[in-house]
């Protein structure tokens, strides 16, 4: 009797507790690595996961330009330091994060690329986040192009045979002034970054940086969306590869 007395009493706490949400953990899966493929470092095709949580609202790509002096044709791992230290260091900074599946239902991954004075990819003609990348593109195939081109395209996010030519983010001044596509310049590569000025963009590092000046951009992905709270939540970021701008002819 006393048994049952003292289950009746839990019982109540634990209906009390199941209720309050517990269970209902809020969770978004990261992108798998293994659907991504970069060629020549300049094209990478992403198949977008299908989607069934109802705390998905959309992808979020992000992005950091690094100025260099050297052409690394095929980029990997150890190759980064040489292209610049900066990247190096953003690199290692996100690794212990990526594709990781430990709690990551809050803010913290965001911060993560706010404070290492990254950006979100936008679009020329339409919003990236709320019409391209919407939880309507789970499934989909999409294409990040920044491959040089006879008649000079523009890079560009591909997704259903549409071409978006992508464009560059970010609070304060971006230079070019009247071009934010993703162009090696001389505008771009010469300007040198400050908190207002080129917030997206990591100057050249190393003792010599005289010479041809080339750039690349680091880039990342990551699922977003919000919980029962309304709260932002965010999975842990896949890194998607590093590519060439191509010059502006």
């Amino acid at each position: 009797m006393k048994f049952f007395r003292r289950s009746a009493l839990l019982a109540p706490f634990l209906l009390t507790l199941f209720s309050c949400g517990i269970e209902d953990y809020a969770f978004l899966s990261p992108v798998d690595a293994g659907n991504i493929r970069v060629e020549l470092s300049s094209r990478a095709t992403i198949i977008l996961p299908y989607i069934t949580d109802d705390y998905f609202n959309h992808f979020t790509i992000y992005y950091r330009i690094y100025i260099s002096n050297v052409n690394v044709e095929s980029i990997n791992d150890g190759s980064l330091g040489s292209i610049n230290t900066t990247l190096q260091q953003d690199y290692n900074a996100f690794q212990p994060y990526v594709n990781s599946n430990s709690n990551n239902a809050s803010a913290s991954i965001r911060n993560l690329f706010v404070n290492r004075r990254y950006q979100t990819l936008a679009l020329e003609e339409a919003d990236i986040e709320q019409d391209i990348l919407s939880d309507s593109a789970a499934g989909k195939t999409i294409l990040l192009d920044f491959i040089k081109t006879a008649d000079n395209l523009p890079p560009a996010l591909v997704i259903n045979d549409t071409r978006y030519v992508l464009r560059r983010n970010g609070s304060g001044r971006l230079v070019p002034e009247n071009d934010w596509r993703f162009f090696n310049s001389t505008a771009l590569n010469m300007t040198a970054p400050t908190d207002t000025t080129n917030v997206d963009v990591a100057n050249i590092t190393g003792t010599d940086t005289s010479g041809t000046r080339y750039t690349y951009v680091a880039l990342y992905i990551v699922l977003a969306g919000a919980d029962s709270n309304f709260s932002p939540i965010y999975s842990a970021p896949t890194f998607i590869g590093i590519l060439h701008l191509p010059d502006q002819s």
